[in-house]
């Protein structure tokens, strides 16, 4: 083999690693959907199916037809290398614009006023009657529905003294 075709070869079997990696990976975006707004979900969610995953596996059968070429000794068709990187141009535009899209509806659902209690720091959830129970909900519970995120209970060392005391206290009488 010569060594043009090897490094070819060795080009687009990276190409087909990277794309196939890129798809696995983008499967994960479902954990930024939760900062954006409910709302504006499934235009995203339609917006990464079509267009991303779709624009990814056309890549990937790219990718595919150019190594079969390769090994096959078939002269690569000068108009196929340059469909392959028009789409790659417009798989870059179609990534900047979701990335953009996603870091916008983040940033709105970020600033969104989020009226809590000063007390308890209970969350009202929805613009209902601010005196019915039902839309107050523990901001824990809260951010757990919104973004997947665990938490632990503890106490900071200034809650743990006033509780200690608060105990000896009790003991004491």
């Amino acid at each position: 083999m010569n060594t043009n075709i090897i490094i070819s070869a060795i080009f687009i079997f990276m190409g087909i690693i990277i794309m196939l990696i890129s798809i696995i990976r983008m499967m994960s975006f479902k954990k930024v959907m939760a900062f954006v707004i409910k709302s504006h979900q499934n235009s995203i969610k339609r917006y990464i199916i079509l267009r991303h995953l779709l624009m990814m596996l056309l890549f990937l059968s790219c990718f595919i037809a150019l190594i079969i070429s390769v090994f096959y000794k078939r002269p690569i068709n000068e108009a196929f290398v340059s469909m392959i990187f028009f789409f790659g141009t417009l798989y870059v535009l179609s990534v900047t614009i979701l990335q953009s899209r996603i870091l916008s509806e983040m940033q709105e659902t970020i600033q969104v006023i989020l009226p809590i209690c000063f007390k308890c720091k209970k969350i009202r959830i929805s613009n209902g009657d601010h005196s019915d129970p039902k839309v107050w909900k523990a901001i824990d519970s809260y951010i757990t529905e919104r973004a997947n995120i665990k938490f632990t209970h503890g106490l900071c060392p200034d809650c743990f003294e006033e509780e200690k005391k608060l105990i000896e206290k009790q003991n004491n009488n």
